[in-house]
Formats: structure tokens, sequence, C-alpha cells
């Protein structure tokens, strides 16, 4: 996409539609405009008060006319260049006050925007169905929610801000210094104008690349990260260190010496500028000198014209970086304009409001689903019923389906055909109420780097943990005797990967989060798998004993792990 479409859909963007921009955001940044006029302004004001500034301190007849404005406020004849200073100082502070204003206003809408694109990207994927997650790499999601929202709003609409403010700034000066001299401005600004242009025409297609490569590493670079951390176990193990370590740094290199070159290259037209401002002042004196202008009026122009390079050189230097940020920025604006867009067509988890009682049974009547457009089959007619009240067994070897059986029961996949039925309801007309009976276990129970009461009442916050329910869900799941052992005992704090506690323990503290939701429907899924046999008969003791009041499905590729059960079912 070149700079021209980018502004084309950002103009498209704010005029017609609200994927990006809310009906707020838009009145906000006509404010914005809005009070950039007027500070465009109060600067041309300000400069132009150092006419008759000059004017006096020389004694000529010029500027003398711009002397009517003031004595037709102040009512005073004559005027001293002290007057001028005071006026001057007082302006100066006026706009400072305003200035600061701006700021202050400019910098709590990007900051509340960066936030509010952030949520509503990180809200449309939490609300995808599961299958989204399984078509797109976390690494991908994690950069879009933090590192492109960011990128959408300093790199693009910030830019975008400050570059309309530059230009009116910039063409209200010229108009001014047209008017005090017409021939010198023009020359100027057209040797300016030409060397922007052809130094942004140099950098275009650089920008271009450089944009698209950031923006795939980015994804990598998180991802890289994410793979040297989290299997650290395996890593250490395997002494796989430096493989994990240099795949992430060989991208954080790239990324790094992207932001490089964009540093080197946004102060590079600061050094130019100066460099053509030098030229474009001497031309002007040339051009004055050689038009036989008295040296008063060559004084009076020379100075209002350097005033107004002081300000006018930071101004062209911003719009050049602007427009650099801009193109470097684009992919951002577009990637986050597709997922917002797309998010309406992405199927999403649709929880209708409705009542499912489980009182009888789980039924599968002929359920069967495939992954995407594929013709493979991952479960062919599958026939099942789990009464309440028992162990059920789902037994099968790798890659026969078990995992997705369960996926279907709980909600997460929905069946390509057939049914899933509670007491004979539609589970995917009662989602919400269906999934809040489930409690699920998987081979690796997951725990926080937080408190042990906060790994059982997982998602819940410290005021609202109930004591007695979390005392009654630890002895019930056999957690209890080695809870109370621990040096504060539920209060105290475990590492992520369950550190100081054997694979036996943390399966226990899983079962516990399972009883503090008083879950209907206990699900284990592979959960024994990793136990030494001491430990898995701890658990599956624990399990039977629950039988009572729960409803257990526990699959496994293990025969042994489903001696407790009233009924297996075999997946070929």
């Amino acid at each position: 996409m070149t700079e021209k479409n980018l502004f084309k859909q950002i103009i498209k963007e704010f005029l017609f539609s609200s994927f990006i921009f809310r009906s707020k955001d838009k009145i906000k940044i006509l404010i914005l405009i809005f009070m950039i006029i007027i500070a465009t302004g109060v600067e041309l004001f300000s400069i132009s008060l150092f006419i008759p500034l000059i004017s006096s301190i020389l004694g000529g007849e010029i500027g003398k006319d711009y002397l009517v404005f003031f004595n037709s406020i102040f009512n005073i004849s004559h005027y001293s260049p002290i007057f001028f200073v005071i006026v001057i100082c007082f302006i100066y502070f006026i706009k400072f006050l305003y200035l600061s204003f701006l700021n202050i206003f400019k910098n709590n809408f990007l900051f509340n925007f960066n936030y509010y694109l952030s949520s509503v990207l990180s809200k449309n994927y939490i609300s995808q169905d599961y299958l989204f997650f399984l078509r797109n790499k976390s690494s991908d999601l994690i950069r879009n929610v933090l590192v492109e929202t960011n990128f959408l709003t300093s790199r693009i609409l910030s830019c975008s801000i400050q570059l309309i403010s530059d230009l009116f700034l910039l063409l209200t000066f010229f108009i001014f210094l047209l008017f005090v001299e017409t021939t010198g401005t023009i020359i100027v600004t057209a040797i300016l104008i030409l060397s922007c242009t052809i130094y942004l025409l140099l950098i275009k297609k650089k920008l271009a690349i450089w944009g698209n490569t950031r923006f795939i590493e980015e994804g990598k670079r998180l991802k890289f990260l994410q793979d040297l951390f989290f299997p650290i176990k395996e890593i250490k193990i395997l002494q796989g260190e430096n493989f994990f370590l240099n795949r992430f740094l060989y991208s954080h290199k790239k990324t790094n010496t992207i932001s490089k070159y964009d540093s080197i290259i946004g102060s590079l037209p600061r050094l130019a500028l100066e460099f053509l401002f030098i030229i474009g002042f001497t031309i002007l004196i040339l051009i004055m000198y050689s038009s036989l202008k008295n040296s008063e009026q060559i004084l009076i122009t020379l100075g209002i014209f350097a005033i107004a390079a002081f300000k006018l050189l930071p101004t062209f230097n911003s719009i050049l970086n602007s427009i650099q940020k801009i193109s470097l920025g684009r992919f951002s604006f577009f990637k986050i304009l597709e997922q917002l867009k797309n998010s309406n067509l992405i199927n999403k988890d649709v929880y209708i409001d409705g009542q499912i009682n489980f009182n009888e049974s789980i039924e599968l009547k002929n359920v069967e689903f495939s992954y995407g457009d594929t013709q493979i089959k991952n479960l062919k007619k599958t026939n099942i019923c789990i009464k309440k009240g028992t162990i059920h067994g789902i037994y099968g070897k790798s890659g026969t389906g078990k995992s997705t059986m369960l996926n279907i029961i709980v909600g997460l996949l929905k069946p390509s055909s057939g049914e899933v039925l509670v007491d004979g309801i539609k589970i995917k007309n009662n989602l919400k109420a269906w999934q809040s009976m489930i409690g699920y276990l998987p081979q690796d129970t997951f725990l926080l780097n937080e408190k042990v009461k906060n790994n059982i009442a997982l998602g819940i916050d410290d005021n609202l943990i109930k004591s007695d329910i979390l005392l009654e869900a630890m002895q019930k799941s056999n957690s209890y005797e080695f809870i109370k052992n621990l040096p504060k005992k539920e209060e105290t704090i475990i590492g992520g990967e369950g550190d100081g506690l054997s694979g036996g323990q943390k399966q226990r503290i899983g079962i516990a989060r399972t009883l503090y939701r008083n879950s209907k429907l206990l699900i284990f899924d592979e959960s024994t798998s990793s136990l030494d046999s001491d430990n898995e008969q701890i658990v599956l003791n624990t399990l039977l004993n629950l039988k009572k009041e729960k409803t257990i499905i526990i699959v496994s590729h293990k025969k042994s792990s489903l001696g407790i059960c009233d009924e297996v079912t075999e997946l070929q």
C-alpha cells in the first residue's frame, strides 16, 4: 500500500466507518485540529510582533502602519521598544499556557485511544471460538494487541495530527512572509519543497521494505521469546539454550536494526535543512540587495525571516519525520483495520442466555468433526451416552480423536454434524450455562506464580475467596494434608511451574480448583499419564471418592488408568 492509498483509507475510515475511530474519537480529533488552527494563529501573531519592535528600535518608518492595530487597543500615540518587549513576553506567556493545555489534551486523547484500541482488539480475540486460536499464533495476537496498536497510535494517528498542524502552520507562515518579501519567499520555499520531495522519493522504497520487515519480525521476535522461556525445563536438560537464544537474538537484531535506520534517517533532515536554510538566507540577502532596498528594510526583513526560520526549521523537520513514521507504520494501520473488520466475520463463541440442567445424561448423537475444509474426519458417527453420577472412561491411542471429543463435549468445538445433548437439550444454544457446570483438568495443571488459594480459586479476587468452600475443596481433593505443611499453608506462593510440588500434588490442586467452583462434571484429560504409579493411584482414589456427588470423564491412552470407570468408550 502506498502513502496515497494510506491517507485515502484513513480519510475513508474517519468519515464513513467506525471500525477504528468511534464517534467520540472523531469529535476529539476535530477539536484537536480546531485547537491547532488557533495555535497557528497565536504563533503567527507572536512572530508578527517583532516587526514593530524592530522598527521602533531602528527608528524608521517601516512597520508604522502596523502600530494602528495597537493604537486602536491601547490608545497610545508613541510606542517605545520596551512596550513591545512587554507585549511580546505577555503573548509568549499566553502561548506557553495554551500550547501546554493543547499538549495535555492531545496526549490524553492519544493514550486513551491506544488503551481503547488494545482493549477492543483483545476483547475481539478472546470472544473468538476455539478454532480461531488453533489457526492463529499467540505471538501474532500479542503483537497486534500490544505493538501494532501502539504503532497505529504513535505512528499513524499522532503523526497525522502533527502533520496537519505543521502543514497548516507552514501555509500560514508562507502567506505571511509573502507580504514581507514575495520573491524571496517563493524562491526559498521552492528550494525547500523540492529538496524535501527528492528526499522522500529516495527513502520511499526503503521505508516500505523496513515497515513490512518490522511487522513480520516483531511477530517472530515475540514467538521466539515465548519459546525461550516457556519450555525452560526441556531447554535446560537438552542444553538447547544457545539455539533458542540465537533464534530470538537474530530476530531481535533485525527489528533493532530497523529502529536504528529509522532513527538515523529521522535525524538527517534536520542537518540538511539547516544547510538549506543557510543557502536560502543567502539567496534572500542577494535578492534584497539587488532590489536596491534601503538598509532598514533589509534589516527588518532579515530579522523577520530569521525569527520565522527559528520556527519553520523544526516544522519542516517535523513534517518529514511525520511522513517517514507514517510510511513505516502503515502496515500497523492496515493490519488493525483488517483484524477489526474480520472480527465480525469470524465465528465467535455465541452465548445465548438459557437454562440447562444436568440431572440424567450427556449424549453425543452421530457426531462427526473435521478441522477446516479438509475431508479427513477426526470423528466419525460417534454415539456416546454418559450417565450422571458415573465415571466414564474414554480410551484410545494418540490421534484417535480423544481430545477432539472432549472439546466437543465442553462446547469448545462445534461438530460438523450431529448434536451434543444434556438431558435432551442442545448445548450449542446454552453454552454459557453448560460450561459453568464443567471442571477441566489437563495433563499438566496450569499454575500461577501466586498463593495456593489463588490457584485453587482461580480468577477470583482475594477478598471474594470463601474460606469454608476453599477448605472443603482442599479436603475433598486430598490436598489439605500437604498444603497445611507448606510454610504459610494456603497463603504460600508457588511458582508458575509449581516449584517444590510433586506432579501428584499439582494435580490435586487442580482437582481442588474444579471442586471450589462446585462443578457437576469433572473432565480429566490424560491427567494421570505423567504421574508415577503411587501418585496416580492417589489421584484415582480421590476421583473414586467424588463419584457419589460428581460425574467424571477420564480420558487416557492407558487402560490401567481406567480401572475405576463404570463404562469405557474406546476410540479407533
